[in-house]
């Protein structure tokens, strides 16, 4: 539950949580007014050549007092200075329009660890930046004619081409002109995806479609350099400075219609619900058509596309299905429509909990979330099941889907970061590593957690065995235990190199640290390639454990 752990599920829940928690935060670690005030300074470079780099904005902030917040430009030689600081904890974010942090690629608004002590004047810190890459192109349409507001999405691929090892980098929507251009990207290598957000009839080319035809042709999701199937996309190879042009046609292709019925809908859901197909081979496609379910619960999806898909009820106004929640149905779409699918909504569980503190000792509960995790949504057409705890330590996750699922705590309180959960309690039984499964009944967890939460701590060298300052430190538990996210945590090296990972389960872990780091850290391919690089650590319950890791490069986690 401490402060370093890290969520690794959808980025909209994890930008929502954090919302949540960052407002729930206390100010209990607030630096002293009376301390003595700190000073830093330092100049920002480019690479290569080291040459000063002006207009460089530099942002030194607090994640738990407000007031504790600085901010510079740099000169015309690239020289910055801020001073009266309170010592604590900070991030720093360095920023110029064109311009990115050397051999760190997690984006523009990545934020550095940056650690003041009492008193402390810190003269040295050089910050190193380097052109951003961009790439413009134009989409057309078969005729050659440009798409308006087509959106173009850039995907930066890692460690192979699984779900979990790819990122959305940049997006933007193409004008009159049919031009778009994406800017701010990081060296990598890059897919380029096209797709119109709405069923959009295409021009003929050549393929009869008069306005009677009950199946139009529409603008299929393309890839660069003009195919709708991933496997065969070009991967566009960027540089520092790279301006790159990838221009192309979007694919068109028939599309058919799902005709079925719904039965066992709930009548208080009145007509807001709408059932939806969501790709099951590709979810970097968001091209999702569905359709209202009328009255007595007959459905017709319009423009799809053929392939493999999930269906998925989602509710608006008032309905009972407020998140996307997966039918548990697949639909294969070939060159025909499909009719009288037939459909039965999952029934609905419900998971009520209590937190205790094993000591007995009182605790405001309400900084903490808690997240039930699908073992089975593979797919991704759930959306996570997450409730607040309440400081009397209850809470509730209602209309639960069928499924198997273990539960995840995080918080994002200082005076937590400690803690762990011991147990959790199901009719007798722990259920924390094994999870359980939820049908349509009422649930009820007794979670037990303990402030004696393990340590691990200690600096990254690199190959010189100098202090790598902002690597990415991760604890990996044993593999028994890697179904339970709360268990994976995570760190930044502060500018000494030194890291700490608070809030351990007793146990085995795999400690490692990347120079840079954008992957999901518990998806087994990434674990079959490193494992062998970390430290293998075994910890109890209150320990704390010291350790030197050596850093593994940025080239190094290339494919």
């Amino acid at each position: 539950m401490g402060l370093g752990m890290k969520f690794l599920l959808p980025f909209a829940f994890c930008a929502l949580l954090a919302s949540l928690l960052a407002a729930q935060t206390s100010t209990t670690e607030v630096p002293s007014k009376e301390s003595a005030n700190c000073m830093v300074e330092g100049h920002v470079v480019l690479e290569p050549g080291g040459q000063p780099l002006k207009k460089v904005a530099i942002e030194i902030f607090s994640d738990y007092a407000e007031a504790n917040s600085y901010s510079t430009l740099t000169d015309a030689e690239g020289h910055f200075k801020i001073e009266d600081m309170k010592p604590g904890q900070y991030k720093v974010r360095v920023q110029r329009n064109g311009y990115l942090q050397s051999g760190k690629y997690r984006g523009r608004f990545h934020f550095q660890p940056l650690t003041l002590k009492r008193s402390q004047e810190l003269k040295d810190l050089v910050f190193r930046m380097q052109p951003a890459a961009v790439i413009t192109g134009k989409i057309v349409d078969p005729d050659g004619d440009p798409v308006l507001k087509a959106s173009v999405h850039v995907i930066r691929l890692r460690l192979g081409s699984s779900h979990a090892n790819r990122q959305f980098y940049g997006q933007e929507q193409t004008n009159d002109l049919g031009e778009y251009r994406i800017s701010d990207l990081p060296p990598g290598r890059y897919l380029v995806l096209a797709q119109t957000w709405w069923a959009s009839p295409a021009p003929s080319a050549g393929i009869e479609n008069s306005a009677s035809s009950k199946n139009e042709t529409v603008y299929a999701p393309t890839y660069y350099p003009g195919t709708m199937d991933k496997t065969q996309a070009t991967a566009i190879e960027l540089h520092a400075g790279d301006q790159v042009p990838a221009n192309f046609a979007l694919v068109t292709s028939r599309s058919f219609r799902i005709h079925g019925t719904v039965s066992g809908l709930p009548t208080t859901a009145g007509s807001g619900i709408r059932i939806e197909v969501r790709s099951k081979v590709d979810s970097d496609i968001h091209y999702n058509p569905s359709t209202k379910i009328d009255k007595d619960g007959k459905f017709e999806i319009r423009d799809v596309l053929p392939g493999s898909y999930m269906l998925s009820f989602q509710a608006s106004g008032d309905g009972r299905f407020s998140q996307p929640v997966s039918t548990g149905q697949t639909v294969e779409v070939t060159n025909t429509d499909v009719n009288g699918l037939k459909i039965t909504p999952i029934p609905k569980g419900e998971v009520r909990g209590q937190f205790r503190e094993d000591s007995g000792q009182k605790v405001d509960w309400s900084h903490t979330a808690v997240l039930l995790e699908s073992d089975e949504d593979s797919d991704g057409s759930n959306s996570p099941h997450f409730a607040e705890v309440k400081s009397d330590g209850s809470f509730a996750l209602k209309n639960v889907p069928a499924g198997s699922y273990h539960l995840v705590v995080g918080s994002g309180e200082q005076t937590l970061r400690d803690y762990f959960v011991k147990s959790v309690n199901l009719g007798g039984k722990d259920v924390a590593d094994t999870g359980f499964t939820v049908e349509s009944a009422s649930y009820s967890v007794d979670m037990m957690v303990s402030a004696k939460g393990a340590t691990i701590e200690g600096t990254v060298l690199d190959a010189k065995d100098q202090p790598v300052v902002d690597a990415q430190v991760v604890a990996i538990p044993d593999p028994a235990r890697r179904k339970r996210r709360d268990l994976y945590k995570e760190d930044s090296t502060d500018q000494r190199g030194h890291f700490t990972l608070h809030g351990l389960n007793p146990g085995p872990y795999t400690v490692i640290a990347f120079d840079d780091l954008d992957d999901d850290y518990s998806d087994p391919d990434f674990l079959k390639s490193y494992e062998g690089r970390g430290q293998n650590v075994e910890i109890k319950e209150g320990e704390r454990k010291t350790v030197q890791l050596k850093v593994i490069p940025w080239t190094d986690e290339q494919p």
